[in-house]
């Protein structure tokens, strides 16, 4: 009676199992023949940890995928700010209070020795041209004077003395030219501009900013027809030459870095080679991290004080695994390569990680599961029991 139930149950699904074979049973008269199909019987390999037939990984839909190997190492991405040393930053301010005309730079333009920056003009501008003219009308004045009694003096109809007075003041009146001109060219004033007001008694209402350096604008305080306080900051020019990045990175890929190691960079819209400059040696205990500077070259334009998104990598032979294809067996991150007969347990030397992928230092020519990994770790895990 044990028997007749046992195949009763087996019947209710239309299927009998003896000697290794699947009989289609209950079978209609018009329904093909009962046909007979082998079970696969898998035999393990030598190095295989998860014995599979094809069935089974047609089943579960296990696909495959041969590593990549890559040259470069990503460190991940990071926040930048751009820096540069104090004696690259120049700062243009005037003594006296000007205003503004016109302004013909903007931040991040680039500038040359001698470029026309902006054109202004100033009450001490144009006093300062008046007393230079005065002035040199003065000495025009004293030094008719002064001649006319050293021809009387030579010809002794007057004390020598008073030729010695006229011409202490022709002297004085020569040093308050001096002194007028260097006021003048204190203001900004061009020793052409100097020449043009002696020689034709004429003021000049405005005159231009020029830069002193070659470099970027890095800041632009004002605008057209502003007014501006003596002293206060109106352009910076960051002059050309190297700058440097400044970020933070994670303790641990500080180790995969040395001072002087080239490194490629994309911050903002650009991406350039660089260099290591500077790595910390304290670490931040908030988050673990290291602060490092990259020094950058010249030509990229980067202004100080910039801040944006950066990317790091390093030249390193490493092979690129995807993040669905690791699993951890033992505390140990792993993958399972594909062998005839089966997959096999591949422990992992992690370099480092980031969102969708894993690098490691392993060579792996075989192909690895990049899916059903939950099953496969079940199954060796079953079969470890």
């Amino acid at each position: 009676m044990s028997k007749i139930k046992i195949i009763t149950s087996v019947v209710a699904f239309g299927l009998l199992a003896i000697g290794g074979y699947f009989f289609i049973v209950n079978q209609k008269p018009n329904e093909p023949k009962i046909e007979a199909k082998k079970q696969s019987v898998a035999v393990k390999k030598a190095g295989v940890d998860i014995q599979l037939t094809q069935l089974e990984e047609k089943n579960w839909q296990i696909e495959t995928q041969l590593p990549t190997k890559e040259t470069m190492l990503p460190l991940g991405s990071f926040i930048g700010v751009v820096d540069t040393p104090q004696n690259r930053k120049t700062t243009l301010s005037f003594p006296m209070n000007i205003t503004i005309k016109e302004l013909f730079v903007q931040k991040g333009d680039n500038v040359n020795i001698g470029d026309v920056l902006a054109k202004a003009s100033s009450v001490e501008w144009i006093e300062a041209q008046q007393s230079l003219i005065n002035a040199s009308l003065i000495k025009e004045e004293q030094s008719a004077v002064t001649s006319r009694k050293q021809l009387l003096c030579d010809e002794g109809i007057i004390a020598k003395n008073e030729c010695k007075n006229e011409s202490s003041q022709l002297r004085i009146k020569s040093s308050q030219i001096s002194m007028a001109k260097s006021m003048l060219k204190n203001y900004g004033a061009s020793d052409a501009q100097i020449s043009y007001i002696l020689n034709h008694s004429q003021i000049i209402p405005s005159f231009d900013i020029r830069s002193e350096v070659s470099g970027i604008i890095s800041e632009a305080n004002v605008t057209a027809g502003m007014s501006v306080e003596a002293l206060r900051e109106i352009l910076k020019i960051q002059k050309m030459g190297e700058v440097w990045i400044e970020t933070k990175i994670e303790e641990s890929k500080t180790k995969l870095l040395n001072k002087g190691n080239s490194v490629v960079v994309k911050f903002g819209d650009k991406e350039f080679n660089a260099s290591i400059d500077y790595i910390s040696n304290e670490i931040d205990a908030h988050n673990q991290t290291k602060t490092i500077k990259i020094t950058t070259p010249s030509g990229t334009n980067l202004i100080a004080g910039f801040k944006d998104k950066l990317h790091l990598s390093i030249p390193y032979a490493l092979v690129k695994i995807p993040k669905i294809a690791v699993t951890t067996i033992d505390k140990k991150e792993v993958v399972f390569g594909k062998l005839e007969g089966g997959y096999r347990v591949i422990a992992l030397d992690v370099i480092s990680s980031d969102d969708d992928f894993v690098y490691v230092k392993n060579e792996i020519s075989t192909p690895i599961a990049i899916n059903s990994v939950v099953i496969l770790k079940n199954i060796l895990e079953s079969s470890n029991d």
